[in-house]
């Protein structure tokens, strides 16, 4: 009994070590797979297939027409989209097309945009709040949520190093 409190230092070392090994594992986990394989209903009518971004970094921003904080995202958007190139996906959140109509599709940043009146997406997407940002890299991982509105210091420090990588 007395060997056992000298090994266990080196007992913590190794479980902190698998535990930091699985966490930082580069293959997706299980939710982050079925969002890589999942197929958005977009407001064109058109289907979007995730796995299409395969290989490739994307955004998806949680908004919603009601939403004026949503809004100001669209410029910090539009200035990622136009330094990255990463596509970018809205899914407008329990809104109706009929209020998505209404704003003014000249300043939307979106590349494509899907309508979650049922909220279907944001339980898929694990979407804590709007707007949220969620960037995904080339193999499909989950690499940064940013819940609220965006501001230049978040986009500038914090995502586009992110997405330049």
């Amino acid at each position: 009994m007395r060997r056992l409190p000298n090994y266990m230092p080196l007992l913590v070392v190794f479980v902190i070590i698998i535990i930091l090994y699985f966490s930082l594992s580069t293959s997706p986990s299980k939710y982050e797979q079925e969002l890589s394989s999942s197929e958005l209903q977009l407001i064109s009518g058109d289907v979007l297939d995730l796995k299409k971004f395969h290989g490739q970094y994307y955004i998806i921003h949680a908004f919603a027409s009601w939403c004026e904080v949503c809004k100001d995202d669209f410029v910090f958007l539009k200035a990622m989209h136009e330094k990255t190139q990463v596509p970018i996906i809205g899914i407008a959140m329990n809104d109706k097309l009929g209020k998505l109509r209404l704003l003014n599709k000249e300043k939307w940043p979106y590349d494509y945009i899907a309508i979650d009146s049922e909220m279907k997406i944001a339980r898929l997407i694990r979407s804590k709040a709007i707007p949220e940002t969620i960037i995904i890299n080339p193999n499909g991982r989950v690499i940064l949520r940013y819940i609220g509105g965006l501001d230049k210091q978040a986009v500038d420090g914090k995502i586009i190093p992110l997405l330049m990588r």
